[in-house]
């Protein structure tokens, strides 16, 4: 089932619980000084975004042997392979960014916080101009 965004239930029933737990450890490391490295923090957020790739090569694979067309197949996926390809960017330059300058107390990536971003603002866009297109 899918609405004017092109999420699925499944990315969104993955993708909550890992985010819930992420942010759960992440306030037991800044309250309670439990030794969590930002990577563990991570990891659930990982883990959801790979089913997610996994979840978008299964509906490609099979829009692609019930049509027999690659090529149709690929144009229709191409929006989701791109926003999950965005959101992994933004993943890990957040990763890198928090690792550097709050756990190792040094600038890991020369990156600023606009640059760390900037995936989250093109899918921004991508989303309005997809909800733009679905009405």
């Amino acid at each position: 089932m899918r609405r004017c965004f092109g999420l699925h239930a499944f990315e969104i029933l993955h993708h909550l619980p890992a985010l819930a737990i992420s942010s759960g450890m992440l306030a037991a490391k800044l309250c309670y000084n439990v030794p969590f490295t930002y990577m563990h923090i991570f990891l659930p957020l990982y883990i959801a975004s790979a089913f997610n790739v996994y979840f978008h090569f299964i509906v490609f694979a099979r829009e692609a042997q019930e049509t027999r067309q690659v090529k149709t197949a690929l144009s229709s996926s191409l929006f989701n392979i791109f926003r999950v390809a965005l959101f992994i960017a933004f993943e890990v330059m957040l990763y890198r960014k928090i690792d550097g300058d709050f756990e190792h107390r040094q600038v890991a990536t020369q990156n600023s916080w606009r640059t760390v971003f900037l995936p989250l603002w093109v899918l921004l866009i991508c989303f309005g101009f997809q909800g733009c297109r679905a009405l």
